[in-house]
This record gives C-alpha cells, sequence and structure tokens, in this order.
C-alpha cells in the first residue's frame, strides 16, 4: 500500500500551503498544549472569516444590483429633456430645405393671386 503512495504524485490544491503556513505558524506563537483542538478552532475561525467576507460581497452585489425607480425616472426624464432641446435646436438652426423652398413658392404664388385679384376687382 505504500508502494502505491509513493509512486502516486499528488498536488498541492491551491491555497493550501498558504492555509498550512498560517496554522504552522499561530501554533509556534502560541505553542498549544492541544494542537489537535487548536487547528480545529483555527480553521473554524477562519471559515467564519471567509463566511462573513462572502457574505458583505454578496450583499454589497446585490444591493448594486438592485434598480433603484426614483433614479432610473430621474435619468429618463433628463435624457428626454436632453434629447428634446437637441431636436429643437436641429430644428432652428436647420438648412432651407427642397419642402421649404416648394412651400414659400406656393405661398408667394397665393400671395401673387390674391393681389392679382385684388386688382382685378377694383377697376
Amino acid at each position: 500500500e505504500t508502494a502505491t503512495m509513493a509512486a502516486t504524485k499528488l498536488r498541492v490544491p491551491l491555497g493550501f500551503e498558504h492555509l498550512l503556513e498560517g496554522l504552522a505558524r499561530e501554533v509556534l506563537r502560541d505553542q498549544p498544549k492541544d494542537i489537535i483542538q487548536f487547528a480545529a478552532g483555527y480553521f473554524l475561525n477562519k471559515k467564519k472569516l471567509r463566511d462573513e467576507r462572502e457574505g458583505d460581497e454578496s450583499q454589497a452585489e446585490s444591493s448594486n444590483n438592485e434598480p433603484n425607480e426614483q433614479l432610473n425616472k430621474a435619468a429618463t426624464l433628463i435624457q428626454s429633456v436632453y434629447r428634446g432641446h437637441l431636436v429643437r435646436e436641429q430644428i432652428k438652426n436647420a438648412p432651407v430645405t427642397i419642402i421649404d423652398r416648394a412651400t414659400s413658392a406656393v405661398d408667394k404664388r397665393l400671395s401673387d393671386d390674391v393681389e392679382c385679384s385684388g386688382d382685378a376687382t377694383e377697376v
């Protein structure tokens, strides 16, 4: 059985070495009488800290993902007012188009007809 274990290559999981180094450092620092009990407490504390950190991160993500209806309405209103302003500026500064020229030509012809009919009635 030991021969098969020796022939098998095991890979060290990512973070495992760092975790054991932290435990070894704390064991050397505190010099506990019951190392197994100390290690159990050390790992429980590590797990508690990790769970709290993950809880804080997930809570921050969920609060960032919740849409704020008032902000959305305000943003929509600001955008629509600005777009309306842009359209009004484009219309105000637009060059004279073919339709504008045709409309003014028809208006001129109508005014000429009115003048002509006005002259005929005076006779």
